[in-house]
């Protein structure tokens, strides 16, 4: 996900199957993102990331919400996806905001994060 971003990037997380049968869930996942971030420290997990939740897409009962990877909302059964966007164009800005409901301050604060990645040295 560090290279991902750092080139400006969008990354797809297809969350996995549990040894139950059971599916791994947004919640899940951001805590295993924290606790990967806390043991590296490369600095990808941050209040100012922007995060797409997506659930059951294809089924009549989908959901896709935008929020941060601090505030991460019920997104109800399973399976569940997290895209991690990287540079946004401005057709996904616009999408962000008008069809998803993306607050614009957060789509900001998500760009100026990625700027920042970019130009940080590896």
């Amino acid at each position: 996900m560090s290279d991902n971003l750092s080139r400006g990037l969008h990354t797809i997380l297809l969350l996995d199957i549990k040894d139950n049968g059971d599916f791994m869930s947004v919640n899940e996942a951001v805590e295993l993102l924290k606790r990967m971030e806390s043991a590296s420290k490369m600095g990808v997990i941050s209040s100012e990331l922007m995060v797409i939740y997506a659930a059951r897409i294809g089924w009549d009962n989908q959901s896709i919400k935008v929020s941060t990877i601090d505030d991460v909302p019920d997104m109800g059964d399973t399976p569940h996806t997290i895209v991690i966007p990287g540079q946004l164009n401005p057709v996904e800005e616009d999408y962000l905001v008008n069809v998803l409901g993306a607050n614009e301050e957060l789509v900001r604060r998500h760009e100026r994060f990625i700027d920042k990645m970019i130009k940080r040295p590896s």
